[in-house]
């Protein structure tokens, strides 16, 4: 009990964290916590990622709406009408809307997933090769078009993120690719090290440039909570917005991000110059998705977004993974942690929104500092357990350059075909060696 009650805070801090910091994103903060993460059993890691994942959805659309800089990516639809809610004196309507919204969506889909995960267990055909393979390869193709590269570029970097994945000795072939007889080479490029890199230190500078961008004042907002009939009035694009992002959720690759910007999309086609609707309708895809695109993960161990393959290299090196009698046995922990801390999260949104925009306002300029030092250390830290600390920090430095560099592009083509390469070299084996 004490293990599932510490999860759950640091995830619900992790969570508050990653949407109030801009840029940072949940598979930015989630390798982050790689220090806190290692060596921890896999209860723990669920629940601190579950719970994350859930609650940062409350916090990004704050930072969007206050500062006009966007927390989560998911923001974004709200960056794009925020004059007009200024002009229109409302903002504090758009942040109590967005707020409950969130919760409602939140407190649907759980509902949904309770009664949708014992059905995916017995929808084993989703693990037989062939099925893996089909689904890597919409996978593939859904992160090459949906990215914001042209679907040249993308291609180039999936095919560099595949080159560098094959780097190593490979089991089933029995031969050395690209190793030059170096021995750490024989072993594989760590992930970690690369995605933190490529992924998360140039988010971090992202972060620093759109904090140099904040204003230095913030609204003295006074919400409360007897406005009934304005969540009378938008009920219906929460529920619009609930329904769209939960179905999209599922869609591998899709995630929250798109689910949020295609119920804003929806909405502004219904209801035009309703820009209060058009925030309902956002925030609420955005927090059904994030719930949603977790039911292949807890009832198969199936990743669909970027972060779950984070989670579950994260696992796999703390050799623990995700199966159906874990669920079965822990499964209503994890749910009433997450049902908890989005009543918290609901609560701290709309409580504490003043004292939340001046800490911001404080901490802006050391909290991403600090996590570029944080990130270094636990590289260090994470190398140490297999005694090649010193070649870790030398990868992640590479890999910071070259994501610096290469900033004003979308690289998650990239990461995806870097961390499932092996997966999906295996499968094409297995397929090859079965069906052909």
């Amino acid at each position: 009990m004490f293990e599932i009650v510490i999860s759950t805070i640091l995830g619900l801090i992790a969570g508050i964290m990653t949407g109030l910091i801009p840029g940072i994103g949940t598979t930015a903060f989630l390798l982050l916590s790689l220090p806190l993460l290692v060596d921890q059993s896999l209860l723990f890691c669920v629940t601190f990622y579950c719970v994350m994942s859930a609650t940062s959805q409350y916090f990004g659309s704050i930072t969007a709406l206050c500062f006009g800089v966007p927390g989560e990516t998911t923001s974004l639809p709200l960056l794009s009408i925020r004059s007009r809610l200024e002009n229109e004196n409302k903002i504090n309507d758009s942040i109590y809307i967005s707020a409950i919204g969130s919760l409602i969506a939140s407190i649907f889909s759980i509902f949904l997933i309770i009664n949708l995960i014992p059905l995916f267990s017995h929808w084993f055909f989703y693990l037989k090769s062939y099925v893996s393979l089909i689904f890597g390869l919409i996978g593939f193709v859904l992160c090459v078009l949906y990215s914001n590269n042209k679907i040249l570029i993308s291609f180039l970097f999936a095919a560099a993120g595949w080159f560098l994945g094959k780097i190593g000795y490979n089991s089933i072939t029995q031969q050395a690719f690209m190793t030059f007889d170096v021995h750490y080479l024989y072993s594989g490029l760590p992930a970690l090290p690369i995605i933190i890199g490529i992924y998360a230190v140039p988010n971090l500078l992202q972060s620093i440039f759109q904090i140099l961008k904040m204003p230095n004042t913030f609204y003295n907002f006074n919400l409360r909570f007897n406005k009934n009939n304005l969540l009378f009035i938008n009920i219906m694009p929460i529920m619009r917005g609930s329904i769209i992002g939960f179905f999209s959720g599922l869609i591998p690759f899709i995630g929250s991000g798109i689910s949020s910007l295609l119920a804003y999309t929806i909405e502004k086609k219904i209801n035009d110059k309703e820009y209060i609707k058009h925030v309902a309708a956002a925030e609420s895809a955005n927090n059904s998705a994030n719930l949603s695109v977790l039911v292949p993960l807890l009832s198969l161990g199936v990743a669909i977004v970027t972060s779950e393959y984070v989670l579950l290299e994260i696992l796999s090196n703390n050799s623990v993974s995700i199966s159906w009698k874990f669920i079965e046995q822990q499964g209503y922990l994890i749910f009433v942690s997450i049902i908890f801390s989005n009543f918290i999260a609901f609560i701290f949104a709309l409580r504490l929104i003043n004292l939340i925009s001046k800490l911001i306002l404080k901490l802006r300029y050391m909290l991403p500092m600090f996590f570029i030092f944080s990130i270094f250390l636990s590289i260090f830290y994470y190398g140490l357990g297999n005694h090649q600390e010193y070649w870790y920090l030398i990868l992640c430095v590479v890999s910071s350059v070259f994501g610096f560099l290469l900033r004003k592009f979308d690289l998650l083509p990239f990461t995806f075909a870097f961390l499932l390469q092996n997966q999906i070299d295996v499968i094409l084996y297995r397929v090859s060696q079965i069906y052909f």
